[in-house]
């Protein structure tokens, strides 16, 4: 009844309700007329070409009039207050546009194509404003512009289904079938709607996600990334610099026989011997440090030229024929025109000895077509160290290859002392004996040394070396390099290491004896002794690297390379190195036993 009588003051202001104020409509069949299409965001839009919309049943419209009340009293003030219509007056009242101009100037919406639609029948259903606000506006966003839910009509009850966008319980009991399609289809559109709104909320919690841990790819990892880590492939692609730097006793060792500050009459005897028509075989008698290495090798400078400074320290493989076959492995250091060998510390020197003679005695009959070196014997130089100290066996043989392959193999004996060395032996060679560096003569070495490298050494601190280092020349050198690389300026009272070499020396024969992880315990406390006796961790690891490489086969050696470069730069200083230097110990054992075990 009220809808009927504000019609007519609807009329006499000149107003008609617009699209957009219907929210939603129900199609009635009475007359054909036209409608256009809702702007509603809250239903599909349709056109209904052959329906009227009935405005004057107030019985069948769900909406309430608070729903349906225009945004300007003025429009209608018997359904606002007094206090609203003062509000809002005007003093242009009766300029304000009329109905008929607003509708011309406001633009069109969209229409889409009208589809053929049949008559429907009266529907009497109500609209559960809860569901439709869940749907479209999900409360889990927190949109700050998210429209506010419109005033529910009196006698609205919440249901608690939000699932179905229309009630089931309809107050007439005649719905015809087009009704029914029209309500699936709608229900259908609203679940893809919900299905969508919660596969784009699980993308945006997933990419929120994959930002916070990492990469959130669910694709299977392919097969090669599924393998293991071959780190022998990795090394061997690796760019590795398969050189060390050498040493100071080895950088300043002096070149040719002309260049010695000590020993000067010795070297000058050699180079005699080098440039006779008859080289005999030689022994050279002196304490370790006095400088026996390094007048043989300007020995061999002087008959071969600097070819013989290209030293590769490999393992030599050796094969037996006696009761049964048998194989021997040796590390022999070797250049085209010598091999060295220490006959005391391998235990297999007699075969190695042996084996190598007489793979001399086969090159020298084959005689080459060009001279390499003119008015020189073709011949090769064996060099064998602390021959004193080995098997009387073994000196034996020495005397046996003197006597029968004198013509293409030259010996050259080191030995500490003479006495323990057969007499049958001392009699083919030319004994030359070397005596001990004055303390004058070592300290003017190290102010030398001191001078190439770039740095001042007073004559007190190179006194106290030499003293020190008991006149041992090479002890003196490694010494000088120690307290360098621990404390620059050199201070009066500072820790001189002496006879650390030898130290790592061994430290490397225990390792290659036995790499099994039971002597590394003990291989821990000869480093840790090292490191308290000031040398530096540096230092300690490129001898100890030098070493090792000497008692590998050829194969590892770029892989030693490789992991003495890693842990070089990663080696602080001081003792706190100690637990860096046993990782690499580590290391070497488990990649020379994985060798050993594909050897045997």
């Amino acid at each position: 009844m009220m809808e009927t009588s504000l019609r007519p003051s609807r009329i006499r202001s000149g107003y008609e309700p617009s699209d957009t104020e219907n929210e939603v409509d129900i199609p009635l069949p009475r007359s054909p007329a036209p409608r256009r299409n809702s702007k509603s965001p809250y239903r599909p839009r349709r056109t209904y070409s052959d329906l009227h919309i009935s405005r004057t049943n107030s019985v069948d419209c769900p909406f309430s009039q608070s729903e349906r009340r225009p945004s300007n009293p003025h429009d209608n003030p018997i359904l606002f207050t007094a206090s609203e219509r003062r509000r809002y007056a005007s003093p242009l009242k009766k300029d304000r546009p009329s109905y008929s101009r607003r509708a011309a100037s406001a633009p069109r919406s969209r229409l889409r194509p009208r589809p053929k639609h049949t008559e429907l029948p009266e529907i009497n259903e109500t609209v559960n404003f809860d569901s439709i606000d869940s749907l479209f506006f999900s409360r889990a966003d927190g949109d700050a512009n998210q429209p506010a839910p419109l005033p529910k009509p009196p006698g609205y009850v919440a249901r608690s289904s939000t699932s179905s966008f229309l009630n089931q319980n309809t107050s007439t009991s005649g719905m015809s079938r087009q009704s029914s399609n029209i309500s699936e289809r709608t229900s259908a559109s609203t679940a893809r709607f919900v299905a969508s709104r919660r596969k784009n909320q699980s993308e945006t919690t997933t990419w929120f996600f994959c930002i916070k841990k990492g990469s959130c790819k669910t694709s299977k990892k392919s097969p090669e990334r599924e393998r293991p880590f071959d780190e022998a492939s990795f090394i061997s692609k690796a760019v590795v610099l398969e050189s060390l730097r050498p040493l100071w006793a080895d950088k300043h060792q002096p070149v040719s026989l002309t260049g010695f500050a000590c020993h000067k009459n010795e070297a000058q005897l050699l180079h005699q011997l080098a440039n006779s028509e008859m080289f005999p075989h030689i022994l050279l008698k002196g304490l370790p440090g006095t400088g026996k290495k390094a007048l043989t090798m300007a020995l061999l400078r002087e008959l071969y030229g600097d070819s013989v400074w290209n030293i590769s320290h490999d393992l030599r493989y050796f094969h037996i024929l006696e009761s049964r076959p048998m194989q021997v492995v040796v590390p022999v250091s070797s250049s085209p025109h010598h091999m060295e060998l220490n006959v005391y510390t391998e235990s297999k020197a007699a075969y190695a000895l042996t084996a190598l003679v007489k793979q001399i005695s086969s090159e020298f009959t084959v005689t080459p077509e060009i001279s390499v070196a003119p008015n020189k014997a073709h011949y090769k130089v064996l060099v064998l160290y602390d021959v004193d100290k080995a098997a009387e066996n073994i000196q034996h043989l020495i005397k046996w290859i003197m006597d029968c392959y004198s013509d293409c193999c030259k010996l050259i004996l080191c030995c500490e002392d003479d006495a323990d060395v057969l007499d049958s032996v001392k009699s083919r060679c030319k004994l030359i004996s070397i005596e001990c560096s004055t303390t004058h003569q070592v300290m003017e070495v190290l102010i030398q040394i001191a001078k190439k490298e770039g740095f001042e050494l007073s004559t007190s601190f190179a006194s106290k070396i030499a003293n020190k280092s008991k006149q041992n020349l090479r002890r003196a050198i490694m010494a000088l390099e120690a307290c360098k690389l621990h404390n620059y300026p050199f201070a009066e009272d500072q820790h001189i290491p002496v006879a650390w070499e030898e130290a790592v020396v061994e430290l490397a024969a225990d390792i290659l004896a036995d790499p099994s992880p039971k002597r590394l315990f003990t291989v821990r406390g000869k480093i840790q002794k090292i490191l308290a006796d000031f040398v530096h961790p540096k230092l300690l690891l490129l001898k100890l690297v030098e070493q090792l490489l000497r008692g590998v086969d050829a194969s590892l050696k770029r892989e030693i390379y490789y992991w003495y470069a890693y842990y070089d730069k990663r080696l602080p200083s001081g003792t706190s190195a100690l637990l860096k230097l046993e990782e690499f110990v580590a290391k070497f054992m488990s990649i020379y036993r994985k060798s050993f075990s594909n050897r045997h």
